[in-house]
């Protein structure tokens, strides 16, 4: 009985092994098709990515050529909601800089829509694609209400108050020398080789502030650089 017993014992021990030994090529079967979904997945996303700027170049492009029409809607517009379905539909670049963007609660205003969604997407994708070293691109979008900035002032504006949308990230900075010419590239490489390219759309961000009676200013921050748009409050 005691043999009969162990024999039992030494059989189920066996088979235990042969199925560990299964679970183990198992195993790695599903992490080798896990790594293979995921490497396909990357490239997806790349590859989306890649569509996306082009769709946006695209749109940036049809934006300028009707700029100097006046056929604009303009219409009191929640921004909360604009710069949502901006971030949206530019998930896969996002997702590939692996970036965190915080918005905090917007005003809304009297806006063309199509102009204002093409000033988010560029202000957004130079701060994603502005150059931080190893750092991954932390953005934070914010406003703020108040009087005439002495930068303001120097441009003549006559308005008593503005609201500011202030979109900031972590990237390597503007340079003090790009400060005053960086709105108003309009083609070239990356001037100083400081990550924003004059492709990227700033001047046209620049002439759609002007198409709202407002205006933009960039900025240098202590971790990074922003660039801040602000409307002229209406009733």
């Amino acid at each position: 009985a005691k043999v009969a017993v162990f024999i039992d014992i030494y059989r189920k021990n066996i088979m235990l092994l042969d199925q560990e030994q299964k679970l183990l090529t198992t195993n790695k079967e599903l992490e080798k098709e896990i790594s293979e979904l995921k490497g396909s997945e990357k490239k997806v996303r790349q590859i989306n990515a890649r569509l996306q700027k082009e769709i946006f170049d695209l749109e940036s492009i049809l934006v300028s050529s009707q700029l100097s029409n006046d056929d604009f809607e303009f219409e009191r517009s929640d921004l909360n909601g604009l710069v949502k379905n901006c971030l949206a539909d530019m998930a896969d670049l996002i997702m590939e800089k692996m970036a965190t963007i915080s918005v905090e609660p917007l005003p809304s205003l009297k806006v063309s829509r199509i102009l204002i969604r093409s000033l988010f997407q560029h202000l957004i994708q130079n701060a994603l694609c502005s150059k931080s070293g190893n750092l991954k691109p932390i953005i934070k979008i914010r406003s703020e209400k108040g009087a005439l900035l002495d930068w303001e002032t120097s441009k003549g504006q006559r308005n008593n108050e503005y609201y500011r949308i202030i979109v900031e990230g972590n990237g390597s900075g503007l340079g003090e020398k790009n400060l005053d010419n960086i709105l108003d590239s309009t083609e070239g490489p990356p001037i100083d080789g400081e990550g924003i390219n004059a492709s990227d759309g700033l001047a046209l961000c620049k002439k759609i502030m002007e198409k709202h009676n407002g205006f933009m200013q960039a900025e240098n921050k202590d971790n990074g650089s922003a660039f801040i748009v602000s409307f002229p409050v209406t009733k």
